[in-house]
Formats: structure tokens, sequence, C-alpha cells
């Protein structure tokens, strides 16, 4: 029965699944891109700060005025509040700088889902290869059951042998059938995340490659962000200060009759910023959220780079097991397989001693695939991190 193990292990990465097209994790990106839930809120919110351009330099509404004497005519008014053309320009230029703030939230929430996505790419190349494993471990194991019970019956092996052999088979159909549960759970993640209704064929896992860099600011889209707050802090405090300075209010008013003779009136004023108190509490409030916003954008960068190195310490890591790995556990687990083999045939190992041989061999093939994910996975959040994904 073992004799079959040999082209097992040779045959095992180069099934593929017949008859599907393979979507690659580029086209789950833009599939994830393309369906509008997914970033619906984040466009909305572009397109309601474009829509507040135009209202942001407008006029102010005019102010419709009656006045009345015992001795004349109503006069019916008209009056306009106008501000210094300084007072205008900021306020375009302030709603200019939160439609940039909007974009980039826009671009943080698109890097978000592409690095959601990666990861739930990744997780199904995992359970793909996962239940890939545990299929062929386990067929070859129900073979060894059933072969275990016939030479039971015919005396040539003890009950401890088949009881073991039993045993063993019924755990691995056992972690086949949670391994389809868990596929089956991470397809209706990438579904949600994709739309797609046809059948999902992944690529085979590969080693991701990822290049170290020294300056996370450069990419990052939160530090562009809180580099926008303040931005929008700075222009609100220009604002604040123009808005300080004096009004223009311009009338005219207009008989309610015929027979009065007196010409159209008009009026004109000045409004002059003499609560010094209230004006400088203002501007001082104002340039206290420059200061907040430089300070929690200091704080963010520590905070990133603080992640960054975490997450650069577990890539070296993941990066040292994924090559003990490939270079040694892997032919080591093949070696097992064949001494293991010609023991068995030769009759020096028994049952027991075969099974738990292959077991090892099979831990260290699973053992290998998680450490090829976790590498990954560091790998997808560095890049994450620096804005490249």
């Amino acid at each position: 029965m073992l004799r079959s193990i040999g082209v097992f292990i040779t045959f095992l990465f180069s099934v593929s699944i017949q008859a599907q097209r393979t979507l690659t994790k580029e086209e789950a990106v833009q599939l994830a891109i393309g369906n509008q839930r997914n970033l619906q809120a984040a466009n909305l919110s572009v397109q309601q700060q474009q829509q507040l351009v135009k209202g942001s330099s407008a006029l102010d509404n005019p102010q419709i005025t009656a006045e009345a004497s015992p001795y004349e005519p109503l006069l019916v008014g008209v009056q306009q509040n106008l501000s210094l053309p300084s007072v205008y320009r900021n306020r375009k230029a302030l709603q200019t700088e939160r439609i940039r703030l909007a974009q980039l939230q826009f671009q943080g929430s698109q890097l978000e889902l592409t690095r959601d996505v990666r990861l739930n790419y990744l997780q199904l190349q995992y359970f793909f290869e996962r239940v890939r494993i545990i299929r062929y471990q386990d067929s070859i194991y129900q073979a060894i059951k059933e072969s275990s019970k016939r030479f039971f019956e015919a005396g040539q092996i003890n009950k401890l042998e088949e009881l073991f052999a039993t045993t063993q088979a019924d755990r691995i159909r056992n972690d086949l059938e949670r391994a389809l549960a868990d596929l089956r759970g991470e397809e209706q993640v990438f579904r949600f995340y994709t739309d797609l209704k046809d059948s999902i064929v992944v690529e085979p896992i590969e080693t991701y490659q990822f290049i170290p860099v020294t300056d996370t600011l450069v990419s990052n889209v939160q530090q562009q962000i809180l580099q926008q707050q303040i931005s929008i802090s700075q222009r609100q405090l220009q604002l604040e200060r123009s808005e300080l300075l004096p009004q223009v209010s311009a009338g005219v008013l207009f008989p309610t009759t015929k027979d009065y003779k007196r010409a159209v009136g008009y009026q004109l004023g000045v409004s002059i910023p003499i609560w010094g108190r209230q004006n400088r509490s203002r501007i001082a409030a104002a340039q206290s959220s420059v200061d907040i916003a430089r300070a929690e954008q200091d704080l963010e960068l520590q905070r990133l780079n603080a992640q960054y190195r975490q997450t650069l310490s577990a890539y070296q890591r993941e990066l040292q097991s994924l090559s003990y790995f490939n270079n040694t556990a892997l032919p080591q687990a093949r070696a097992i397989i064949d001494v293991s083999q010609r023991l068995f045939q030769g009759g020096e190992l028994n049952y027991i001693e075969s099974l738990r041989n292959l077991q090892t061999a099979f831990e260290i093939f699973t053992d290998h695939l998680e450490a090829h994910r976790a590498y990954n996975e560091t790998v997808i959040q560095l890049n994450f991190l620096k804005g490249t994904l």
C-alpha cells in the first residue's frame, strides 16, 4: 500500500483543477473595486464635497426690510451684505482642500479594500492547497485502513495495528471535512467582495516579493490624509482672519405708493470688528486646530514606523522559517517517506511505525504551507503600510 507514496509526493503539488478558469489576485482586486457596493460611501463623500464648491463662495442671501412711519407711506427695502474678496477666495480654497481630503479618504478606502481582498485571496490559496494535501492524505489513509482490516482478519497483523490505522484514517477524514468547511466559508467572503457568482479557482500559492524601504511616509495614504487635515486647518485659520475684516452692506428702499414724492432711498454700511476678545478667541481656536492636526500626524507617524518595524521583524522571521522548510524540512519529509517505504516493504516496520512516519511527513508539508501563508501575509501588510499595494 505504501508503494504509491513516492509517486504521490511527486504528483502532490502539480495537480490542477480542470475545465475552470483560474482567477488571478489582480483580477480579484479589480472585481472588488468594480463592485460599487464596496466603495460607494467613499465615492459619495467625494461627490458631496464637490457639490459644495459653488456654495462655498456664494453671496449671503439678501434681506427684505419694511420701514413704516405715521407720517410717511410704507417703504420696502432690499439689503445685501458683502464680504471682502479675500473671504470668498479663502472659502473656496477651504472647500477645495476638503475635496482633496475626501479624495484621499477614497484612496485610503480603496487601499484597505485591496489589502482585504489580497488577504482573502491568499486565504483561498491556502485552503485550496490544504484541502488538496489532506484529500490525498485521506485517500492513502483510507486505503491503509481497508488493507489493515483485511490483514487483521487474515491474522497477519495484531488488533492494535488495525485500530491505530483505523483511528488515524478517521482523524484525517475529519480534518478533510473541516478544511472543506473552512474553504467554503472563505469563498463566501470572497463572493461578498467580488460579487462573483461563478465557481472560484485561484492560482497556486506563490512566494510574494517585498523590497524594504527606510521611509514609510512617502506613499502612506494615512499620512497624506493627516497632512491634508493640517492644510484644511491652515485654510480655516486664514478664513477666520479674513472674516474679521470689515464687511460692507448695501441696500435700496422703495416706496409702496405712487403719490410718494421722495426719490428712492439707498443704504450703505460697514461692519467694524470691535469685539477684540471674541475675535481673538476665534483666531486662537483656529490656530489650535492647526496644532492639533500636526500633533496627530506626528503621533500617527511614530505609530506607523513602530508598526512597520514590527511587521518587518515578522517578515524576516517568516522568511527564515520559509527558507528552512524549502531547504531542509521538505527534503527531510520526502526522505522520511522513501526510507519508511523501503523499511515497511522489507518487513522492518509495522503499520504503527509506518503511519507515524507518514504523519510526520504530512505535518511537515502542512507546516510549510502555514509558513508560506504567514510569510505572504507579512508582505501584504508591509506593502499596505507603504501604500504600494
